[in-house]
């Protein structure tokens, strides 16, 4: 079965007899019903590339969502509009990490993996816990039954979601460590 052809854009043109506003972006389509049925396919298809992974880089995810339509390109900013309207709607949440070169991320989360996230966040800092010191090689194994498309990454961002907020420190690219003192600052909360 072949996929239907998208008919929506960020430009106006004399076939666009419908206009919705993304955010500040606007969209354009040949008619309100058919922008309306296209915005939908684009969350959907979001949604279902979202939440085949623990979580995604957007740039990733535009990649399989383009794939999932079967489209040869998607406009950057177009793809934007709409994944951010899927963030306004709660289908995806866009989750906050640091890299190892100290640089903010964020990484897309789909909003009914969010329990599976936490649960990776609580595995890794367990494990940190226990061994002051975990690569991401071994977090992606205690996170993994075996290792697929995006299973590294995602141990990455659960790593730098960690990072991000001071549960741990990264040694170097590929090991994070539990930071000193901070069982002494929890144990004086107490």
């Amino acid at each position: 079965m072949s996929r239907p052809r998208l008919d929506i854009s960020l430009s106006r043109t004399s076939q666009s007899g419908a206009r919705i506003n993304l955010g500040r972006t606007a969209v354009y389509g040949p008619s309100h019903e058919r922008l309306q049925q296209d915005i939908a396919l684009v969350g959907d298809a979001i949604n279902k590339c979202s939440g085949a992974h623990l979580s995604l880089a957007k740039f990733v995810l535009a990649k399989l969502v383009r794939e999932e339509l079967g489209l040869s390109t998607f406009d950057k900013r177009l793809f934007g509009a709409l994944l951010g309207r899927q963030l306004r709607l709660g289908g995806v949440e866009a989750i906050l990490g640091e890299s190892t070169g100290g640089k903010t991320f964020w990484v897309i989360v789909n909003g009914q993996r969010l329990s599976d996230f936490q649960i990776a966040l609580d595995i890794a800092e367990n494990l940190l816990i226990r061994q002051r010191v975990v690569s991401i090689k071994e977090l992606e194994t205690a996170l993994f039954s075996s290792r697929s498309y995006g299973t590294w990454s995602s141990a990455t961002h659960v790593c730098g979601h960690l990072v991000y907020f001071g549960r741990a420190q990264y040694d170097d690219d590929t090991v994070a460590s539990r930071p000193e003192g901070l069982d002494d600052a929890f144990r004086a909360t107490d």
